[in-house]
């Protein structure tokens, strides 16, 4: 990939234009986004024009879906950008830091001579490993919601969905992208046979039965259970095998 930086624009060239409404240039935008190959410097540019029309709509009061656009535009320039940074950390040397840990970084002086802070180049990486479904989820949610979504909590949303925990283990997943697994793993078992199996099933049904219940399922028939010694009501979550008194759970 090349890097060889085009001209900076002037100034004057990024202020939108007289002749030229507000809804043309949102479109040239994200047309010019809709391009396949493009260079950091390209996108460097398409930001800045995003930022200053963002700018200018809020500035004239503009609807809300017009700056949300500029928005939008901003975003996912910020994101392309992480994503080819991303690819040129990928293929760059790696160096041995005093932890003994290969690392990678962004090559010496290309930052610099891009214009972007060591910030900036962060934390659009950082947008760059949100799946897309689960970027263009949260465009749509923030748009229909008529709120802003800023680059600062789409990176929130990146740490704890990429980020692991601080001492090790498997990173935090998404609500929706456990879902999908679980569902994609329910549709492989064809058959319960042994009793190990039959007694996780079980468990399993007992806690889709409580989500069926926040669902608010009318069809649900509600399952009370109780202690055969103590009579005591079985809480709905974080309830062990048995009861405190030792007896066993009765469902009636």
């Amino acid at each position: 990939m090349s890097l060889a930086l085009v001209a900076p624009l002037a100034p004057a060239a990024l202020q939108p234009q007289p002749h030229a409404p507000v809804l043309a240039q949102l479109e040239r935008l994200h047309d010019d986004l809709a391009q396949p190959d493009l260079e950091l410097p390209e996108l460097l540019d398409i930001h800045d024009r995003a930022v200053v029309l963002g700018a200018y709509c809020r500035e004239v009061n503009a609807a809300f879906d017009v700056w949300f656009d500029a928005s939008v535009a901003r975003l996912r320039s910020e994101r392309r950008v992480g994503q080819l940074l991303e690819q040129i950390i990928a293929s760059s040397p790696a160096w041995e830091s005093h932890a003994r840990q290969r690392r990678q970084y962004v090559p010496r002086g290309l930052l610099k001579q891009l214009g972007v802070s060591g910030s900036q180049s962060s934390r659009w990486r950082y947008i760059a490993r949100l799946p897309d479904q689960d970027f263009e989820d949260q465009l749509q949610t923030a748009r229909a919601a008529k709120r802003e979504l800023t680059t600062t909590s789409l990176v929130r949303i990146a740490r704890r969905l990429t980020d692991g925990p601080k001492h090790g283990g498997r990173p935090r997943l998404s609500t929706r992208t456990m879902l999908r697994r679980i569902l994609s793993y329910a549709r492989e078992i064809k058959r319960i046979q042994t009793p190990q199996e039959r007694a996780l099933l079980k468990d399993v049904l007992d806690i889709t039965r409580g989500w069926e219940r926040a669902l608010g399922r009318p069809d649900v028939v509600q399952r009370a259970a109780s202690c055969l010694l103590c009579g005591r009501d079985r809480p709905a979550f974080g309830a062990t095998s048995r009861c405190q008194c030792g007896g066993k759970w009765v469902v009636s």
